[in-house]
């Protein structure tokens, strides 16, 4: 079946080379005051298109960084599809009547848009790669790191490769690998993340196809685990279909894992769940569980199992927690020194709420356990209330709400009050039970640490209004609230230097021309170009002006302007710094930040 699926790609990619969607307009979704009223509304053609992104054609000149959005008419594609996304780069080549080309990528892609799209003749599915061995020989692994692409189909009889490829491949470079292949090369934009994922699945150790059928399932799962550890991913997905694949998250993108076939992937399933010590027969319902798991090499770590049924068979979620992967003091966590001098200060007091807010993935867990360790001391009865538990720490009360434990949510936090805690750690604030013992526990004189969803550090103020908690509570009870994101670092083995473009120092607020570094190649980052995460933070320190404001029910915007006269650094401002001491680049932080910069900027 796969061999068929490829097979049709080939020739259905081989046949037009020349392909391009009929014109398409298009509207600028975010535009700072440089931009004209007829550069915000043009027409574009779309040349190719992928699973993440595509390559447009344009009358005008864009810029990267453009944020757009347009539609795909229906008679191209079943129905009409709309596609927004944000410009990668800009290279000045013409195309029939069009002066400059652009590589986008996609904001978010509904799974019946990509059905729908997937009729376009110049369609690429980069989530089902055959015969990658076979692909490794077409191209060097370092001829793919340094024009940062990936061989993706290869037609023999036509003598026609395909290749997918994140940044503008020039003529020159096409006619290069021509003479080198033997064969003409068709250029498809995709964005890095799955370039790069591409070039692990071909050359790096994972290998895609079938050839796991002769592997012992127990072995065969054991290797793509140990895939997971090398590349310090966070979660693994076993995504059912047919072909089955395998992705990791590693440093909050997900990348390309093997492809197996739907027998071994089910095997593999079972194994799983015989781990977790869930029911190998259920596969019509979710399941939860949990194994502790060691390498050949002794590498340990602590696995949490979901399985959920969907109409391709049972999806399968791993979470991994490694033992002392986290920062083991306060120091480590990634605060300015003004900043990590104000939380310490808030740690000090013995009583007051200190939440820490910020988009699930950004780091909360990590900041509340290290503020455990801060607070922990022998003389204070810590207490915690987690969903679930992640790290045991042997001198601290934790509570684990898990399972049908759920139910007594409720009794829980309103009985622990009354075991004389110290300090009161909820994992969560995420209903009124929890927020009133938040408030019920700062307002009796305990330290009360929490998480909260919230996209700034002002919002959370007025989160916890509309949840229902009257303003001078909010006002009497708030000490501190910290939101924060995590930005990739940049591979200190391969960054490149360069200077800043003047459309990155628009956006980072700060003057062009000075140094920076974008990402190289290196075995050392997998061929990613970053190397693990920093935290960023925004923190709100609860002072007597901002006491009086909050509790007279002050708008979002006066809070916003009185914690910035009191000093409170901007999580666009320590974004900015990060790139320009080249910690990371501009196309990380728009990636984790995106409007926030752009809004700040027009501030």
């Amino acid at each position: 079946m796969l061999e068929e699926r490829n097979t049709t790609d080939e020739k259905r990619v081989s046949s037009r080379t020349d392909f391009a969607l009929t014109l398409c307009d298009y509207q600028l979704l975010e535009m700072d005051s440089d931009v004209s009223e007829a550069q915000a509304s043009g027409q574009l053609r779309v040349l190719d298109v992928s699973t993440s992104g595509c390559r447009i054609a344009f009358d005008g000149e864009p810029s990267s960084g453009w944020k757009l959005r347009f539609k795909l008419p229906a008679g191209q594609v079943p129905r009409d599809v709309w596609l927004q996304g944000r410009l990668i780069w800009v290279s000045r080549k013409s195309y029939e009547t069009h002066s400059y080309q652009a590589g986008m990528e996609f904001d978010h892609l509904h799974s019946d848009d990509l059905d729908a799209i997937k009729q376009i003749v110049a369609f690429i599915d980069l989530h089902q790669v055959d015969n990658a061995p076979g692909l490794r020989q077409i191209i060097p692994l370092g001829v793919c790191r340094r024009y940062q692409m990936a061989p993706f189909l290869h037609n023999e009889e036509d003598k026609l490769i395909t290749v997918a490829a994140a940044a503008w491949v020039a003529d020159e470079t096409l006619n290069e690998l021509k003479q080198s292949t033997g064969c003409d090369i068709k250029f498809h934009y995709a964005p890095l993340r799955d370039v790069h994922g591409l070039i692990q699945l071909i050359h790096g150790r994972r290998e895609a196809g079938d050839d796991g059928e002769g592997q012992v399932p127990v072995a065969m799962f054991d290797q793509i685990l140990e895939g997971g550890l090398d590349l310090g991913a966070s979660d693994l997905h076993l995504q059912p279909g047919e072909p089955s694949q395998v992705r990791y998250r590693v440093d909050g993108l997900l990348q390309l894992g093997p492809v197996l076939s739907p027998q071994v992937s089910a095997v593999i399933t079972s194994r799983i769940k015989v781990l977790a010590g869930m029911d190998i027969a259920e596969t019509r319902d979710a399941q939860d569980g949990q194994f502790n798991w060691s390498s050949a090499e002794g590498k340990a770590v602590d696995v949490r199992v979901a399985t959920m049924p969907t109409i391709a068979g049972e999806h399968v979620s791993l979470r991994l927690f490694y033992p002392q992967s986290g920062p083991e003091v306060v120091e480590e966590l990634g605060f300015l020194p003004t900043q990590l001098e104000m939380f310490r200060s808030a740690l000090s007091i013995p009583h007051g709420l200190i939440l820490f807010t910020g988009p699930t993935g950004a780091g909360k867990t990590t900041s509340l356990y290290a503020a455990l360790k801060e607070v922990n001391r022998l003389d204070r009865h810590v207490v915690t209330v987690e969903d679930p538990v992640e790290q045991i720490f042997p001198s601290i009360t934790q509570i684990e709400i898990h399972g049908q434990s759920r139910l007594a949510t409720d009794n829980i936090l309103g009985s622990v009050l009354r075991h004389d805690p110290d300090v009161l750690m909820i994992g969560e604030i995420r209903d009124e039970a929890s927020l009133e013992a938040a408030i019920k526990g700062a307002l009796t004189g305990h330290l009360v640490l929490a998480s909260l969803h919230a996209t700034d550090a002002v919002s959370a103020v007025t989160r916890l209004i509309d949840m229902g908690t009257p303003p001078y509570l909010v006002a009497s009870t708030l000490s501190m609230v910290i939101n924060q994101r995590l930005l990739r670092r940049l591979c200190v083995e391969c960054k490149i230097e360069t200077t800043l473009s003047e459309n990155d120092a628009k956006i980072l607020g700060v003057e062009p021309g000075i140094p920076v570094f974008i990402p190289g190649w290196c075995d050392t980052c997998f061929n990613t170009g970053y190397l693990g995460r920093s935290a960023i933070y925004e923190i709100l320190s609860v002072n007597p002006a901002l006491r009086d404001a909050v509790a007279r029910g002050s708008s979002s915007h006066q809070l916003r302007q009185l914690a910035m006269e009191d000093g409170m650094e901007s999580m666009e401002r320590v974004a900015a710094k990060m790139v320009t001491n080249g910690s990371t680049d501009t196309i990380e932080v728009m990636r984790v930040l995106g409007n926030r910069m752009l809004t700040a900027k027009e501030e």
